[in-house]
């Protein structure tokens, strides 16, 4: 069985402010993270690279992004993960 993990941190705070969820299905974890994004930034996805001048430090994919902002980033991230002892069907 596979899981999609999502993770959303920020990576100058400490561990314990990482938020966690895990969904069944990709296509649901990513419309979260489009989600967050989103409300984060309050743009509309498709304008948040152009508005905020993002550059090579920065990565602005569906399953995966990362902003750094002079001081540190802020993460997005999705991670496929098969959950042990559970077989597939």
């Amino acid at each position: 069985m596979t899981v999609y993990v999502y993770k959303q941190y920020y990576d100058d705070y400490a561990y314990g402010e990482e938020a966690i969820r895990v969904f069944a299905n990709k296509e649901d974890a990513m419309k979260a993270l489009r989600e967050d994004v989103e409300k984060a930034y309050q743009l509309p996805w498709n304008d948040i690279p152009e508005a905020h001048g993002f550059d090579d430090r920065d990565t602005f994919e569906p399953d995966y992004v990362s902003v750094f902002d002079g001081e540190a980033s802020s993460f997005w991230i999705i991670e496929e993960h098969i959950v042990e002892g559970v077989k597939d069907e």
